[in-house]
């Protein structure tokens, strides 16, 4: 299962028909009122859920259909009947078997290439087809592509599809499938929306003076990744997006996440560009958190980063305990009196700002890794680490909610 944050639907107002004793209608009057139904539903699914599979639309390798030409022979599928719901809200009906050929997306290409099977909603006024009937049929459309699906497209199947002449196999093992069998793994189901979408960054290694090593990168965007898997298991209101982006904190790069991550050694290698775009986004209401390992200069290393915080960026911290009981860290949602021990060492954690600092190997507990731990030391740190996802998600909300429109 794949995570997506599929856009939510715009603030645009509804126009309806005013009805009148008298009114003439006309065909422009009945598509208006008709339009004005279907918006009305579609913004009621787009707002309380996100699209994706209702039920059927599985997938199998076929024989060609008779007559097909002999170098079209390979490469088809049939999809079964089924039914999934666009990004829009608007329903995709697959009523009966439908075959569908795969063709070599890129045949001069040697390496293999994900091939996406979507199907997609047809409105059949968009149709310029001759139609004297009194009932005409919403349809669909399946396609192959390239790239990942749009929110108007849901998908079937992925193939990572072997260049040359097309052959589509079932997996032998449906949890791990091969070059050229179908992969259902990241099929989407529609379901309730989650109330808060959440995205995380790191800081790449290449983005300083390259103390971290491309290893130990891996290594944060990986335990990063598992904490963002948990979250809708552990809290189904929110959602992780489990995809961590590496930044460089340069002019040109959106920043356009919640929560920053970066480790104390990257924190002193920073130039002052990167540190003028990290106060902007500081200001923005984004979250830094910042891990400082457990070593005997821990207390000099604490030191010299909240110097550095406050000569740079103005912050003061305080520790956990003089965090409110209500601070949203303590309560939200899980409830933490004191932060989690991991390995038998206290966690400490101290907040300034939109700066959080913790001292320990907090993310380490976050994920499987070469650090064996009980499985409720894994879970306190995964609920733990949430608290601070919300924060940060919270935090920044809040701001944007409070600036002023451009050009005002």
């Amino acid at each position: 299962m794949t995570e997506q944050s599929f856009p939510k639907p715009s603030p645009n107002p509804l126009d309806r028909l005013h009805v009148t004793d008298g009114l003439m209608i006309n065909a422009q009057r009945w598509r208006l009122a008709h339009h004005y139904s279907r918006r009305r539903q579609n913004l009621h699914y787009q707002s309380l859920n996100q699209p994706g599979i209702v039920c059927g639309l599985g997938v199998h390798p076929t024989q060609a259909p008779p007559g097909v030409q002999s170098k079209f022979q390979t490469g088809w599928l049939m999809i079964k009947p089924g039914i999934a719901i666009d990004g829009e809200g608007n329903p995709i009906i697959i009523d009966r078997p439908m075959e569908f050929r795969i063709n070599d997306p890129k045949p001069s290409k040697l390496e293999p290439i994900f091939v996406y099977l979507v199907v997609s909603y047809v409105d059949p006024e968009e149709l310029s087809l001759r139609n004297d009937n009194d009932v005409v049929r919403e349809t669909f459309r399946i396609d192959q592509k390239t790239d990942p699906p749009s929110h108007l497209e849901v998908e079937v199947c992925r193939i990572n599809l072997q260049p040359g002449n097309v052959q589509i196999k079932q997996p032998n093992d449906v949890l791990f499938p091969q070059v050229n069998d179908i992969d259902l793994r990241y099929r989407i189901l529609a379901r309730s929306r989650p109330q808060i979408a959440i995205e995380t960054a790191m800081l790449s290694p290449k983005a300083s003076g390259g103390m971290m090593s491309e290893a130990e990168g891996k290594y944060c965007q990986d335990n990063l990744a598992f904490l963002m898997r948990s979250v809708e298991s552990l809290d189904p209101r929110m959602q992780g997006i489990s995809e961590i982006q590496q930044i460089r904190l340069n002019p040109n790069e959106t920043i356009d996440f919640d929560l920053l991550y970066l480790t104390e050694q990257q924190t002193f290698e920073l130039g002052n560009e990167q540190i003028e775009i990290l106060e902007n986004y500081l200001k923005s209401g984004g979250t830094v958190l910042i891990e400082i390992p457990i070593d005997n200069d821990i207390n000099q290393n604490y030191k010299d980063l909240t110097d550095w915080a406050t000569e740079e960026f103005n912050l003061n911290f305080i520790n956990w305990e003089q965090l409110l009981p209500e601070h949203l860290l303590k309560i939200h949602p899980f409830l933490f009196a004191i932060p989690p021990n991991i390995n038998n060492e206290s966690i400490q954690l101290f907040v300034g700002g939109g700066m959080i600092i913790i001292i320990g190997h907090l993310s380490q507990a976050w994920g499987i890794n070469e650090h064996i731990l009980p499985r409720n030391e894994i879970r306190t740190a995964q609920e733990f680490g949430i608290n601070l996802l919300y924060f940060a998600w919270y935090r920044r909300h809040q701001t944007q909610l409070l600036e002023k429109l451009s050009g005002e």
